[in-house]
Parts: C-alpha cells; sequence; structure tokens
C-alpha cells in the first residue's frame, strides 16, 4: 500500500496528541475523520484514524476509539461526538472516552479509494468510451497516484487543494501489449491525466477537469471486496527472510474468513484452519491446524511452511479494491491475496439434470423453463416452468441457504417440474462452481442439482 510506504512523512506531518481536543469533557464536540487509516505507535503498533476539528487544519493521529461509530474507507465523514472524561483508567487506556452521536455527513473521497476508467477524452476533443475487455484504474493516496494505464502501469506525485489538482510527471512501464487498440487508448488517457487540475464527486462517479473546466476523464468506484465471505487467493508472500515472494502458480493457496472468528483453506498441499479475530484494520490470527500430507511438487512445503509461519505473525490487515494485505506489527507484509472472482452472480443458471445419492441421474427437459438468477445484494431471480418470482439467499464459502419469497400462481402443464424444483432449492445448503457449472445440494444426501450457464446452451 502507498500510505503505508510513506507512513513517516504522514507521521512527521500529523502526529500530535488529541489531548487538547479533550481538555474540556462531557460536551459535544465536531470531528472531520479522514478517508484512510495510517499504520502509528500507541501502546503498540497499530492504526490510527485522521481527524480534526477545524475543516481547514490538517488532519492529525487519532489513537483513540469512537464508540459506536464503524469506519469505511475511502470516505470523509463529519461527526458530531460527546467527550466523557474516564475516571481511574488502566495505565495504558485514555483517560478521555469518545461517543459518536451523529454522522452528520460521509462523502466518497477521492483518495482511499480505487477507480475505474469509463471514458476519457482523445487528442480531437472526442469522449471515448473505454474499450470492452480493458481496464484502467487509478489510486490517489496522499501525495502519491497510481495504477493500471490498461496494458502498463504508471505512478506520480500530485498535490492536493480542495477541489484542484496538480499532477506530477507520470512514469510508466515500457511493454506492448495487444490488441492494436489498447495502446492509442493508453497514450490518451496518460496524455489527458496529465491535463487534470481539479476533479469533481457525484456519488460514485469521479470526473477530472482541465482547465477549461471539461471533464476529460471519468471513473467509476471500484467497491472493495469485504473481508468475510471471500475466497482470497495467496499472489505473495513473506519466505521468512525478509523477503516478499511471488507465489507458486499451482497449487493455490487460499484463505476463507467466516463472520464467527474462523479462518481455513489450503495451503497448497493441506488444507488449514484456525481462528482469528479482526476489528478496526487490526487481525490476529490463532495457531494454524492442517492436515500432515506430503506433497512432491518441487517448492510446494517450503511455501506453506513460511505461508503458516507468516499468517501467525500477522498484526493487521488492508483491503484496496480485490487485494487483501496481512501486515506484521512493523507494517511488513505477511502476506498478499487476490480475491477469487464470483462466479455465482452475474449468470442466470438453467437446470440442467439432477443427481442422486443412488448414482441415478435426471434430464430436465426444457432446462431453460428453470432457472436462476444470483444478484450481488442477496437477492435472487427464479424462473420456475410457468411461474416466476424471487428469494433471497446467505453464502458462506461452500455455503448456501436459499429462501424462497413470493412466485406467481401460474397452473403449469402436468408434466412440470415447478413444485419439485422450488422443493428441492428450499433444501439447499452447499454449492460448488465446477468446469463452469453449478451445483446445489442438501448436503447430506439427496438430489444434487446441476445448472449450467444459459447463454452458453
Amino acid at each position: 500500500m502507498m500510505f503505508t510506504r510513506i507512513i513517516l512523512s504522514v507521521i512527521a506531518v500529523f502526529v500530535s496528541s488529541l489531548t487538547v481536543l479533550a481538555q474540556d469533557t462531557g460536551e459535544s464536540r465536531t470531528l472531520y475523520v479522514g478517508p484512510v487509516r495510517v499504520d502509528c505507535e500507541g501502546v503498540g503498533p497499530q492504526q490510527c484514524l485522521l481527524v480534526k476539528e477545524d475543516p481547514q487544519a490538517d488532519y492529525e493521529l487519532f489513537y483513540d476509539h469512537i464508540e459506536g461509530f464503524e469506519f469505511e474507507p475511502g470516505y470523509i465523514y463529519e461527526l458530531r461526538v460527546t467527550v466523557t472524561e474516564v475516571a481511574n483508567p488502566p495505565a495504558d487506556a485514555s483517560s478521555m472516552q469518545w461517543t459518536l452521536d451523529e454522522v452528520v455527513s460521509q462523502n466518497r473521497a477521492l483518495q482511499g479509494n480505487l477507480w475505474e476508467l469509463m471514458a476519457y477524452t482523445d487528442a480531437d476533443g472526442n469522449s471515448v468510451n473505454v474499450l470492452p475487455d480493458s481496464q484502467v484504474t487509478v489510486l490517489f493516496e496522499f501525495d502519491q497516484l497510481g495504477g493500471s494505464a490498461g496494458c502498463n502501469t504508471y505512478g506520480g506525485g500530485f498535490m492536493l487543494a480542495e477541489m484542484n489538482l496538480e499532477i506530477g510527471e507520470l512514469v510508466s512501464t515500457q511493454m506492448a501489449c495487444t490488441p492494436d487498440e489498447l495502446m492509442p487508448q493508453e497514450t490518451a488517457y496518460l496524455n489527458a491525466l496529465s491535463m487534470a487540475v481539479s476533479y469533481q464527486i457525484n456519488d460514485d462517479q469521479l470526473d477530472l477537469l482541465n482547465a477549461d473546466g471539461d471533464v476529460i476523464l471519468s471513473y467509476a468506484v471500484i467497491e472493495p471486496v469485504a473481508l468475510t465471505g471471500t475466497t482470497w487467493v495467496m499472489t505473495d508472500y513473506n519466505n521468512g527472510q525478509g523477503g516478499l515472494v511471488s507465489a507458486l502458480a499451482e497449487p493455490p493457496v487460499t484463505a476463507l474468513f467466516d463472520g464467527v472468528g474462523q479462518v481455513g483453506g489450503t495451503g497448497g498441499c493441506n488444507g488449514y484452519g484456525g481462528s482469528y479475530e479482526a476489528s478496526d484494520g487490526m487481525m490476529t490470527i490463532g495457531e494454524v491446524i492442517s492436515t500432515l500430507m506430503a506433497c512432491a511438487e518441487q517448492g510446494v512445503m517450503e511455501q506453506e511452511q513460511a505461508y503458516f509461519a507468516a499468517l501467525e505473525n500477522v498484526a493487521a490487515y488492508t483491503i484496496s479494491a480485490n487485494t487483501l494485505e496481512l501486515t506484521d506489527g512493523e507494517g511488513n507484509v505477511m502476506v498478499r491475496y487476490e480475491a477469487r472472482a464470483n462466479e455465482l452472480t452475474g449468470v442466470t443458471w438453467q437446470w440442467q439434470s439432477a443427481n442422486y445419492a443412488s448414482g441415478d441421474s435426471m434430464s430436465v427437459p426444457q432446462p431453460e423453463r428453470y432457472t436462476l438468477t444470483f444478484n450481488a445484494d442477496g437477492s435472487v431471480g427464479v424462473r420456475a416452468d410457468c411461474n416466476t418470482g424471487s428469494a433471497t439467499y446467505e453464502r458462506s464459502g461452500d455455503q448456501i441457504m436459499i429462501i424462497m419469497g413470493p412466485l406467481t400462481r401460474a397452473m403449469c402443464p402436468p408434466e412440470s417440474l415447478s413444485m419439485p424444483f422450488i422443493e428441492h432449492l428450499g433444501a439447499v445448503s452447499t454449492l460448488e462452481l465446477s468446469n463452469g457449472n453449478l451445483l446445489l445440494s442438501p448436503g447430506t444426501g439427496g438430489e444434487t442439482l446441476v445448472f449450467t450457464p444459459l447463454d452458453t446452451m
């Protein structure tokens, strides 16, 4: 993370005690909270909010906790809080208690968000949509920006004064990529970015403007992936010798954090599990327990042992878009992951067959008449032959529960599988995404429902 790499400069600028803010007790205060947490040193290593009481002042490190406030990176907050003096606090605790009264405002910030380019202005002044299947991004953090230009990565410095931007010289890698249209797009993008002098944010859209006030770049925010319920695939790990090294391409090393304090996955050879605690960007992972197989692939066992050791040194975590970093108490990266694509949502699944515990199977006539569409908001669109309706679902890893909602009540033909389809869905408890197919089963015997994407048939 860029802000981790420049933490010393942040502390030099912002570090101060908020004792001055809390000289008076039991009164209401207004706090302005910045868009990111930063590493800091209190009683021990921790992550601090950036706060100020004067909106025109510099942010200061905030070592305490605001009771009732749930911080989400990428936003600037205005809060009303009550500050109360604590009688006889422990030696390692604050003498002041901060309690949230009201979130006055929560506005998307330029910094702390990963932005994906939607459209740019070319050399002729035309607004052009980004090429399909290409991703151009920018991340602003403190005084540095960077991202992917579609082919090459780039970076540079910037200065921010209210809504005005001054972007310094940009540098990038020098790869050549296909298709042929990608490189002209990259050149036009970097040229436009260098001409940006101000910005505006409306909801989840960022526009960069030139000196004439014209929008030359338009982005949409990429929401960060949740820690829990996501399958994380390791990309880099600390080898225990002071170095961060790339993970082997195969087999994958994974982690899944559930919502009740357990983490597990595969270390590449053995399955593993353990307990964890995570709060306010801090994380501890208990002893890692694993199976005891030995694998012959070169480097797999050495990587797995280093990975398990790295997990037990974790003290904090950060998530940026689809990347999770676990760090130790000194800010060193222990493990870096990327979120595995959620193949469940955004697809209309058609019921192809049912596999029975006895080994028999049944093919579904007209599978396109029995479909499910899982949405990211937890809803499911359902078609059961001549009836349509909705449901909701809850998923954690390979566990899933489908709760049926209202359906139309048309009389389907006698041979219809509408009722068995609905009954099977209500009993589902596990899922598997395999070779492009979706398998739903009750987990304790019974029928496994096999679905294929509707648009591939």
